[in-house]
């Protein structure tokens, strides 16, 4: 108890313009290091209900003031220890992720690679007006997803679209599968 005192202390003596210093230098490093990682998985905004560098730089803050991780002042700067802890935090996420079955995405391999349902059938979705602005207002910030969409309505093969988007089944297979999420969402909150 005494040492986390000590360490509340020395947070005290940072002033203002040093931590916006850290912060900054902390943010630009989480977000070199999670490039490319937190459209979707572990690192996502919908799995950490916020942006990945924001969600891992406060947690790495808040486990220094609350005492649950011990600032080693004495070897590390502020910014060194924060991203230590961040660091720590986002490996035990991909750990905890990595064991957790039913997050995985799972990729079945369909014989016919045109036979992927998705909730929504293309005549459907084309059909009805409504549900196609929905739909695409919901994929509108994911290119690949809203030219899936769009590519679906026009009545092309998802071997047209993914030779389209010139990416491989396996991507492709993310692809649906993230696009089935959102849908899989979209109607459990409009239920």
């Amino acid at each position: 108890m005494e040492r986390h005192l000590v360490v509340l202390g020395k947070l005290q003596e940072i002033s203002e313009k040093e931590w916006k210093v850290v912060l900054f230098n902390c943010k630009k490093y989480l977000q070199v290091k999670l490039r490319n990682k937190t459209s979707v998985g572990v690192h996502s905004e919908a799995n950490l209900c916020m942006p990945a560098v924001d969600f891992y730089l406060s947690e790495a803050i808040s486990k220094l003031y609350d005492g649950s991780w011990d600032w080693k002042f004495e070897k590390f700067d502020i910014t060194n220890q924060i991203l230590r802890i961040a660091g720590s935090l986002i490996s035990a996420n991909v750990d905890k992720w990595k064991n957790n079955e039913d997050k995985k995405i799972k990729i079945q391999e369909v014989e016919d690679f045109n036979q992927i349902p998705l909730s929504y059938s293309v005549g459907e979705i084309s059909s009805d007006n409504e549900k196609l602005s929905q739909l695409t207002k919901l994929v509108e910030h994911d290119d690949e997803c809203y030219y899936v969409v769009i590519s679906l309505v026009e009545g092309k093969t998802y071997t047209e679209i993914s030779n389209s988007l010139g990416c491989e089944k396996k991507k492709f297979y993310k692809i649906i599968e993230k696009l089935k999420r959102i849908i899989k969402i979209r109607d459990t909150t409009h239920e």
